[in-house]
């Protein structure tokens, strides 16, 4: 059989990602596999219609496809993003109708479920017939399980491919018919209390919802409010995954283009950041995805630490909740706090004005009270994985972060709190007397809540 491989990695044959799709091809000599290089060559694609007239052919004439790629902040590279939207902005979809396909992801194992869904969801509008995925992690090629585990993974693909299995679909279509956004007059202009508001926008239309409603926003506040929109920003290029910024968060970039000026200037800076992004396909845009890739020149250091986050989006946000979620945990895993979500779905612009009203004010409340809210799963979870990582295998490469964990007390495993420990093994033993053990069991409750109980009173009495 023919499949064709659209590799996804900046790094084109010599990515991690690779590596297993050619431990494929010399498990399988009997099948040909074609990689493309289409994030590597993205600029050629854009710019010369017949070069990505060839790609489509090479889909058109394939039995299977294969989407391999790394998981980059979350989801696929901005270049990846960018062949997809051009499946869509030159009307090739049909290229890709009935095929079958399977998506195999390079990472750490960080939310790369999500870049799995959405790559799903991207087969599925495609109306390909989408057989299963295969995430690995750097090294997982030296594990003879998990080599194993890959054999069947594309021996798996490779007969539902040559038997034409029926597949199912997962994700219905998006349908998206926003209103179209007049803004209000304002009221009466909020106070910001001298504290530093930054929006960051992706605005290309001005007369879009996006556009009409970032400006209102931006008019809201007394103070002035400075906007950057990253479609007039100097970006030369997206992340090569050279992790030459590891060691002292130097991008290989340098100053030749506006980033590292927007991240470590004014990002740094502010007190509160609005992002205003638009939604193409099933997440923001590529060149928005672009600019946020491009902030790997602080490498895995959280980016918000006490700053207030919010996003006015405009797109189908309510029909795409892998979407939301990841702007919940970007938030989190940047210690930032999220003041709120606006978005174009409601059924009139006045809703749309007080919900904006509302989430202004609160961004501002928030900001002045140095509020932060509890991290979930999100923050909890990605920052202890974050975490071992800079400690233990990655610490000679990533040295920056592991001098920002340190100086930021990050480094907070379990075996340092000795007199934790120390009474876990006391009552771990304890624990071995049955009586002792029983009276455990029948009080545990009782015990959990004892100290609240006892302090929420003393609370009470100082009132």
């Amino acid at each position: 059989m023919k499949i064709v491989v659209l590799n996804g990695s900046p790094k084109g044959e010599i990515s991690v990602t690779m590596q297993y799709i050619k431990y494929i091809q010399k498990k399988f000599p009997q099948h040909q596999m074609q990689i493309i290089n289409v994030c590597q060559t993205i600029k050629v694609l854009e710019r010369d219609e017949r070069k990505f007239s060839e790609v489509i052919a090479s889909v058109k004439n394939a039995d299977g496809v294969i989407w391999a790629f790394p998981v980059v902040y979350f989801l696929v590279h901005s270049n990846y993003k960018r062949f997809i939207e051009l499946i869509w902005e030159r009307g090739v979809q049909k290229a890709f109708e009935n095929k079958y396909t399977a998506v195999l992801s390079s990472s750490i194992h960080i939310f790369d479920n999500v870049a799995h869904d959405y790559m799903h969801a991207i087969s599925d509008d495609l109306k390909m017939n989408y057989t299963g995925f295969f995430s690995v992690s750097m090294n997982d090629l030296k594990d003879k399980v998990l080599r194993d585990r890959l054999f069947v993974f594309a021996s798996d693909f490779f007969e539902e491919t040559a038997d034409r299995i029926p597949t199912g679909r997962a994700y219905e279509p998006v349908a998206y018919q926003p209103v179209e956004y007049v803004p209000g007059k304002i009221a009466s202009k909020i106070v910001s209390d001298c504290k530093r508001i930054l929006i960051i926008s992706d605005c290309p239309d001005e007369d879009s919802n996006l556009s009409k409603m970032t400006r209102r926003f931006q008019q809201l506040f007394t103070g002035t409010v400075e906007r950057i929109d990253i479609n007039s920003m100097n970006i030369k290029g997206g992340c090569l995954g050279c992790v030459n910024c590891s060691f002292d968060n130097e991008c290989v970039y340098g100053d030749n283009d506006d980033i590292r000026k927007v991240y470590n200037e004014k990002i740094r800076e502010a007190d509160i950041v609005v992002y205003c992004n638009r939604i193409v396909d099933r997440y923001f845009s590529s060149r928005w995805k672009l600019f946020y890739d491009r902030r790997f020149l602080n490498t895995h250091q959280p980016q918000m630490m006490n700053k207030q986050v919010g996003y006015i989006v405009s797109g189908p946000l309510g029909m795409l909740p892998s979407l939301r979620e990841t702007i919940c945990f970007q938030t989190e895993t940047d210690h930032g706090n999220l003041a709120g979500v606006i978005t174009d779905e409601n059924k009139t612009s006045e809703e749309i004005d007080l919900l904006m009203d509302d989430f202004a004010k609160r961004i501002v409340t928030y900001a002045q009270k140095c509020y932060t809210a509890p991290s979930t799963f999100f923050g909890e979870g990605a920052g202890r994985s974050c975490r071992d990582l800079v400690w233990g295998e990655w610490r000679f490469i990533f040295q920056g972060d592991y001098r920002f964990y340190k100086k930021h007390g990050m480094h907070d495993f379990p075996h340092k709190n000795i007199g934790m420990r120390f009474m876990n093994l006391i009552l771990s033993i304890l624990c071995k007397i049955p009586s002792f053990k029983k009276k455990i069991q029948n009080n545990a409750a009782k015990l959990n809540v004892r100290e609240l109980k006892e302090l929420s009173k003393k609370m009470y009495e100082n009132v």
